[in-house]
């Protein structure tokens, strides 16, 4: 097994389960703007799209400002449901502190625009786990490209690619890992099956756990 030193962390889905929060405040504002029902299935299906990609799936395209009051709604109701929906997976607080404990350099790599990751990692208090993150305001350029990634891994100061570990549970982590040069691991925690994605992961995760041995 190689030994890794950098561990770059895909967020909802990976770390926190956010699927049903994600489903609710979707189906509240197509609900609200719409005035139609949107099925779990079909939110589930596009999560992994940065907030812009994404609300054009149900909205179409959109100027700035149409944006900016979707996702003002959108980010209304998320925080004031936070609490009642989010929980991180099993084992992922101690995981993450024992991989930080042991010299290991850790990033968050998401589509989670950045005000909404830092409330949320406080939230859990995983807070100071990480030495970089990088969100849609960090890049031009998102998963699946391999941007995101590079950017973390510079954040970083990160040479070796092959010490490096990308996390995740879609296809758009898989690919963006991948295209950067490094092995990637994939969560069977996943809304997705492993044997949906286009190309196979380095690993395979049972448990958050066994990133310990990797």
């Amino acid at each position: 097994m190689k030994d890794y030193e950098y561990f770059l962390f895909d967020f909802d889905g990976t770390l926190i389960d956010t699927f049903e929060l994600i489903y609710q405040s979707y189906a509240h504002i197509i609900r609200k703007f719409l005035n139609r029902e949107v099925s779990r299935e079909q939110i589930f299906r596009d999560i992994g799209f940065p907030i812009r990609a994404q609300m054009q799936l149900y909205f179409g395209p959109m100027n700035d400002q149409k944006l900016m009051e979707l996702a003002a709604e959108y980010d209304n109701y998320q925080y004031a449901h936070s609490e009642e929906y989010l929980a991180l997976f099993p084992g992922v607080k101690e995981g993450l502190l024992s991989l930080k404990e042991h010299g290991k350099l850790l990033a968050l790599v998401t589509s989670r625009r950045r005000e909404s990751v830092e409330r949320y990692i406080a939230q859990f208090g995983i807070q100071n786990c990480f030495s970089a993150t990088v969100t849609p305001e960090t890049t031009d350029k998102h998963k699946p490209e391999p941007e995101p990634a590079l950017q973390a891994m510079e954040m970083l100061a990160a040479k070796d690619f092959s010490k490096a570990l990308f996390i995740g549970d879609t296809y758009f982590d898989m690919e963006c890992g991948r295209r950067a040069g490094m092995d990637t691991a994939f969560v069977l925690w996943s809304a997705t099956r492993p044997e949906d994605l286009e190309v196979k992961p380095t690993h395979l995760l049972k448990e958050f756990k066994e990133l310990q041995s990797l």
